[in-house]
């Protein structure tokens, strides 16, 4: 179905300077498609202006900012049997690139008044909250890369905070429960992913090869994975991947030779997958989903499968 009524929901404080509301009336102008602008000013605005969206009988409500103001929308629609478009405007738009959504805005926009598919994707589900990428735990608010960091480097910022902060915290004792399959481990941060990290799988895989030396928790003992894993997480299998970072000498050396394209150290990361993920962690740590903060460990992780339809090419 073609949308003929539209709600956006702006962020303007995403990563992207440019001229949004023009851009959305050229485009949409030339469709014929009614839009209304509704812009967020702080956490939280985006899930209830979706909710609103929603209730007062749209076609689509689009999202454009990055990730996190996707992850608010989408809290905001779960339910609603509202599909969603996706306007790249932050700084990763990794979902975005994930389906192949234009990161431009125009094409993007395009791709809302034209395209009639659909692609319904797993959302992940802990205390009460919705995520699309990822939840992650072992990481503070001091150590997520700022808002001005990453208008001054962009995605750059994401591996330089990343080494500050395996530079300055201490490990911790986690313990795991994957369905039925119970994982302890010391560690340094704990990822339980929905999508996978880049948009580049050849990266992906030469970056996992290079510097990661993944075990997979299939059975009752671990296995040096045969092929690289990461770039097969997929939003649509029903399952939730789960990525542990080991604390072991390695580690440090390994990000730093990732950082500066330098040296052959290896991490110990442990892979697995399920649908519903209990996490503990001595001392507690805090958690974050999509980059907003969450709460502490321990935490209860579920899939929910299909749970939200994306317009896409």
């Amino acid at each position: 179905m073609i949308p003929r009524t539209i709600h956006v929901i702006i962020n303007p404080a995403a990563g992207n300077n440019e001229p949004v509301l023009n851009t959305i009336n050229d485009v949409f102008a030339q469709y014929d498609i009614q839009w209304e602008a509704l812009v967020t000013h702080g956490p939280g605005d985006a899930t209830e202006l979706a909710r609103q969206a929603a209730a007062d009988g749209c076609d689509l409500v689009a999202s454009y900012g990055g990730d996190g103001t996707l992850m608010e929308v989408v809290n905001g629609l779960m339910g609603a049997k509202m599909p969603i478009g996706i306007l790249p405007g932050g700084t990763g738009n990794t979902v975005a690139a994930e389906l192949g959504i234009p990161l431009n805005l125009g094409d993007a926009l395009r791709l809302l008044a034209t395209s009639e598919a659909r692609r319904r994707l797993d959302v992940g589900e802990i205390n009460g909250r919705y995520f699309l990428l990822r939840a992650y735990t072992g990481i503070g608010d001091d150590h997520n890369a700022s808002r001005e960091l990453k208008d001054r480097l962009g995605v750059l910022a994401y591996p330089i905070s990343g080494l500050r902060f395996l530079k300055e915290h201490p490990p911790a004792t986690f313990r795991l429960t994957v369905d039925d399959q119970l994982i302890e481990e010391t560690g340094i941060m704990c990822y339980v992913n929905n999508v996978a990290y880049s948009r580049s799988p050849k990266l992906q895989d030469w970056l996992e090869r290079t510097f990661l030396d993944v075990k997979v928790h299939a059975g009752d003992e671990p296995e040096p994975a045969a092929a690289p894993l990461l770039q097969t997480i997929d939003p649509t299998d029903g399952l939730l991947d789960i990525v542990l970072l080991s604390q072991d000498p390695f580690t440090l050396q390994a990000f730093k030779s990732f950082v500066v394209r330098s040296g052959e150290a290896q991490a110990t990361v442990h892979f697995i997958q399920g649908k519903c993920i209990h996490i503990e962690a001595d001392p507690p740590q805090g958690l974050w989903i999509d980059g907003e903060e969450c709460g502490t460990t321990p935490a209860d992780i579920q899939i929910v499968p299909a749970a939200i339809e994306v317009v896409v090419p």
